[in-house]
């Protein structure tokens, strides 16, 4: 009987540590599942939802820093030699001074138009010899660079005077074609053919007439490139 109360107390002394320690693997058990439940229930933080390696900032500035583009050197530009032109200096002919006609010239003529009933037209063709510093046609005519004036009046003188440059243009020819008289009653000048165009002859010009004159291209010829009236030299 005492052996049988000594197997059952031993068999209650290994039940009893058979339970407390299933008792401790369930108390176990139950703590790692509501530490479980806990960790899933937790938003992960920025650090934990990526396992990325962290970037050194200062690593990344310095790599970031944009590093200073020496200038490129210009193209060496090479500019053509300068050929300086030399600059010929253009002498316009010298003008030959004219002398002055001494008064004494004029006086006399003063005194022979006096003599004349035509004083008046005398008298005024002299005046305009003052003003141009002319002589009377000599016998030889006058020079190549000259021509023959007179006012279209009875009684004037008839003298030589340099040609005006500034009309050479309706007095250019190259032939004697191209000359014709001026399209006045009583022409003493010739001019190009082309030039006359623009002049228009009175209708009335009376029956007179003049030795010096040029009524009619014959009277005209080409004399140094320009027109003149043979007539009235």
């Amino acid at each position: 009987m005492e052996k049988t109360l000594k197997n059952i107390k031993k068999s209650s002394i290994i039940f009893a540590i058979i339970l407390i320690g299933l008792t401790m693997l369930f108390i176990a058990g139950c703590q790692t599942e509501n530490k479980t439940n806990d960790t899933s229930g937790q938003i992960p933080s920025s650090d934990s939802q990526t396992d990325k390696p962290k970037t050194d900032t200062s690593t990344t500035q310095e790599t970031i820093q944009v590093q200073p583009t020496e200038p490129k050197a210009d193209a060496t530009v090479v500019e053509p030699e300068k050929t300086e032109t030399p600059i010929t200096e253009t002498k316009e002919p010298e003008t030959p001074k004219t002398k002055t006609i001494d008064a004494g010239y004029y006086a006399n003529l003063t005194k022979m138009c006096e003599k004349m009933a035509t004083f008046d037209c005398c008298n005024n063709s002299l005046t305009k010899m003052k003003e141009t510093n002319s002589k009377l046609v000599p016998p030889e005519g006058c020079a190549k660079d000259e021509r023959a004036n007179s006012l279209s009046c009875v009684g004037s003188y008839r003298w030589c005077e340099k040609i005006d440059m500034a009309t050479i243009g309706e007095s250019y020819c190259d032939t004697n074609m191209d000359c014709v008289p001026k399209p006045e009653c009583h022409p003493k000048d010739c001019i190009n053919k082309n030039a006359a165009i623009k002049y228009t002859k009175p209708s009335d010009c009376g029956t007179a007439t003049y030795v010096w004159a040029a009524y009619n291209s014959n009277n005209c010829a080409c004399v140094n490139k320009l027109c003149r009236n043979e007539r009235y030299n």
